[in-house]
């Protein structure tokens, strides 16, 4: 009985010595221009929204459309629909706005998503948490909103 315990025990941990080295043999995602360009596209958009710029944010989206979403739920909006929600006298520009901890993952040939989160103000002062999910086409050489999910964070420790 011993010699088989022995072997099974000497089988698992050189299973588990393979797994560990193959683990460490696979590099982490590498930083690509793509990102860095996807990084100058939400830097100017932050710019944007911080300028009040509707027409540039505006322009910043899909020229087919874009899914927008919140909570889960989902709605395709054309170019126009756009336009009209952010020409709208309801939207209101933030005074002040920064993106945070943005994390950009290349999610095919001219495809990179994008998560982050960023505090939206409120009219009373304060301001709202909101966890910040985007995907950037490339069209034309330049990156495009074809997905945005932006979803209220509920708790924040």
């Amino acid at each position: 009985m011993r010699p088989i315990l022995a072997a099974g025990l000497a089988l698992f941990f050189m299973g588990a010595a393979v797994a560990e080295t193959a683990a460490q043999t696979v590099p982490p995602p590498a930083q690509s221009r793509d990102h860095a360009s996807a990084r100058a596209f939400m830097d100017a958009y932050a710019q944007d929204l911080r300028n009040s710029d509707r027409e540039a944010v505006i322009g910043r989206y899909d020229p087919a459309g874009a899914w927008f979403v919140g909570g889960g739920r989902g709605e395709w909006l054309n170019p126009a629909r756009i336009a009209e929600n952010y020409r709208a006298e309801a939207w209101r520009p933030p005074a002040d706005f920064a993106f945070e901890d943005l994390a950009f993952v290349t999610a095919g040939d001219d495809v990179v998503t994008v998560t982050g989160r960023f505090n939206w103000p409120r009219p009373d002062g304060s301001a709202r948490p909101i966890a910040y999910h985007g995907l950037l086409v490339r069209i034309d050489g330049q990156w495009r909103i074809r997905v945005e999910d932006e979803t209220p964070v509920l708790n924040i420790r």
